[in-house]
């Protein structure tokens, strides 16, 4: 669990969740830990499990524990907040389990104020406000208990195994981008075929596996550039055995060639982050 540090020595550390401001894609993952998303602005598409909906200003997106999920921004400058609840303690205080879901999408005035009064508090950032951020929590968390618990398959429209084989293939590329595999490899080290896992990881994610290998490389691959790595040593550094088919696969994946890849011309809003 990353905990939010804030800047001022009075607003301590808090085990039960971490809050942050953002403006940024976020790559395919999922948390042991319950998302909270508060639009402000801009264009957003979140995907949850390979459903995906389309937030307004003023929403409250939930991403329950463990779901694959991803961030496309659709309209930039995008303004939202994230605030991710710890399993643990809210399972300790009886208020989630393993076998509790919560309706994804709501649209609720009530969820809505609670969350508006967390950022007052996380903007006030004095002593008090790491209590009043968690007193408002679990109201969130005790209001959602009584309106808005669901079963299994509105969480998880994909059956829950083959959820589980999408997230190993996506642990498997990102920890092995560097190696020059192909799908094939992806598919045989999970132990299913080709096509099941390709036509699975689709439904899921929105991406083929060949996309998603190549974004992951990609992505590595810009924060070598930015480093002044040169291309040809990115190329190895990130899987690409030629530098011609690299330099074409960067340019069709992140719209720029890898020559511009660098702090002063490339823009965030555009493509998105690994984290």
């Amino acid at each position: 669990m990353i905990l939010y540090q804030p800047s001022t020595k009075h607003f301590s550390e808090n085990p039960a969740f971490s809050l942050m401001r953002c403006s940024r894609h976020s790559e395919l993952h999922w948390h042991n830990a319950i998302e909270f998303i508060y639009f402000l602005s801009g264009g957003l598409e979140i995907s949850l499990n390979g459903v995906t909906c389309t937030p307004n200003k003023g929403d409250v997106i939930i991403i329950n524990s463990s779901i694959v999920h991803s961030f496309v921004i659709t309209k930039a400058p995008v303004d939202y907040y994230v605030l991710i609840a710890s399993d643990d303690y809210f399972k300790t205080s009886g208020l989630y389990s393993d076998t509790l879901y919560f309706t994804p999408f709501i649209k609720d005035d009530n969820v809505k104020s609670l969350f508006e009064n967390i950022i007052l508090e996380y903007e006030k950032k004095d002593e008090f406000s790491n209590p009043a951020i968690l007193s408002l929590l679990t109201s969130i968390f005790v209001y959602l208990r009584r309106n808005y618990t669901c079963h299994a398959d509105k969480v998880f429209p994909v059956e829950k195994k083959k959820i589980n084989m999408v997230r190993d293939a996506i642990e498997f590329i990102k920890n092995n981008y560097f190696e020059n595999f192909m799908v094939e490899d992806v598919s045989s080290h999970l132990h299913f075929s080709k096509s099941y896992l390709s036509h699975t990881f689709k439904d899921v994610t929105g991406y083929s596996l060949v996309e998603y290998i190549n974004l992951v490389r990609c992505q590595n691959a810009r924060a070598l550039l930015m480093e002044n790595k040169s291309v040809s040593e990115t190329a190895l550094a990130c899987g690409f055995s030629e530098v011609s088919y690299f330099t074409r696969v960067f340019k069709k994946t992140m719209g720029i060639l890898p020559s511009e890849a660098n702090k002063e011309n490339y823009t965030l809003y555009n493509h998105l982050d690994i984290n």
